[in-house]
Parts: C-alpha cells; structure tokens; sequence
C-alpha cells in the first residue's frame, strides 16, 4: 500500500500500452478500507470465489439502486463526466486543465499530441500534472457529498460554482437553469433525477481512474 500509482498492464489495455494512474488520498484510503476484506486474496476487488469483478459489474449495482443504465447513467458515464468538467473547468478565465492532461488520465491516445507525449515519454508522461488532477477531482467528489468541506484547489469552472453551493448536496439533483450551457447540457443527460447519496464515493473514484480493466489490474501478484 506504499505505492501511489496503479499500473494497468499493455495486454489489459484497449491502446496495447502499460497505464499508469495516479492514487488520490481518497482512493487510497478506499484501498486501505478494502485490504481489510480482500487482503489475504488476491484480487483487491473480487468477487466470493476471489475472481476480478467483470466489466458489468458497477452497471449492475447501479441498476440495483434504480437507476436505468440505458436511459440515467450506466458506468461509463462517470468517465464522460469527469472527461466533460475537467477539460471545461476554468481560473480566471483560462483552462484549469490541459487538454492533453486530462487525454492522458482516461489513456486517449488517439489523438497525434497525446500520442507522442506518450511515445516520448512513456506511462509516465506528465505524471506531476495528472496527480495534481486526480487529487483535484477525489477532492470535488468529496466537497459535492460534504458541501461543508473545503476544496483545496479552488480552481474550477464557473458554471459549477452552483454545484459547490449545494444544487448537487448529495440529493437528488432538480434544477438545471443557473448552470451554463455544457454544465446544463451534462447534467440533464447525465444527473436528473439521480440520487447522488445513492452513489459510494467508490464508485466515483474508481471508475473514472481509467477503464474497467482497472479492478482486474489490482492484482496482489
């Protein structure tokens, strides 16, 4: 439990390339948690028979608390959204977060910029920043079910000041019409009528690490 990168094997990746995520002190508090139930196996999160969880697993658990992953929100989601708020989210009138950081992070390697940071560089590549940014968003899904804790990073989008001031309180999200547009856009699809309370912080934390592969990566080998 020393390390705070999680490394996602080449063969368990969609881009045929080793990925590297950055451990928040939220997730790794989640793991610490965790190592009390699955520690003497060897998957962290596993099921009874100590195999890794599938791909459909957190969908399933999401259907289990009555929300249609085909219409509200499935799983993926959460990767659309932290993709949508960290690319929009703005200081001073300037973007909060390089494009090619967050491009990283969600390992989008399709694109010839972040490409090449990655042939040059390597799974590590702009590591400082990508830490910063997952520390950042562990801290806004903190602040968005505990309003009254302080973020850090006071960095962010001017539409989601709303956000931080309780529209989304860890209760059911209602009203769309102070956000801006993208906010507005984001939330509508994604959020209405979901009972953020409803969702572990878990789930938000770890499923926006990377892609699903990332519950079979925390093997104890």
């Amino acid at each position: 439990m020393g390390c705070r990168t999680l490394t996602i094997p080449a063969a368990k990746m969609k881009t045929g390339w080793d990925h590297v995520v950055p451990l928040s002190r939220q997730a790794l508090a989640i793991l610490r948690s965790v190592q009390k139930l699955t520690g003497h196996r060897r998957y962290a999160f596993s099921c009874s028979k100590d195999a890794p969880l599938s791909n459909n697993t957190l969908n399933k658990r999401l259907r289990l608390l009555g929300i249609d992953t085909k219409t509200d929100h499935c799983a993926h989601g959460f990767r659309t959204t932290f993709s949508t708020l960290s690319h929009h989210e703005e200081i001073k009138d300037a973007k909060a977060w390089d494009g090619d950081v967050v491009e990283l992070q969600l390992s989008h390697l399709d694109n010839p910029t972040v490409e090449g940071l990655y042939k040059k560089h390597g799974p590590l590549a702009l590591i400082g920043s990508r830490t910063k940014l997952m520390q950042h968003w562990a801290d806004r899904i903190d602040h968005w079910l505990y309003p009254k804790k302080v973020m850090p990073n006071q960095t962010r989008h001017a539409g989601l000041r709303h956000l931080t001031l309780g529209v989304v309180n860890a209760a059911r999200f209602r009203s769309v019409a102070s956000l801006c547009g993208s906010c507005r856009r984001l939330f509508i699809s994604r959020w209405k009528g979901i009972d953020l309370s409803r969702i572990s912080t878990s789930a938000l934390l770890i499923s926006t690490m990377s892609s699903p592969a990332a519950f079979e990566g925390m093997s104890r080998r």
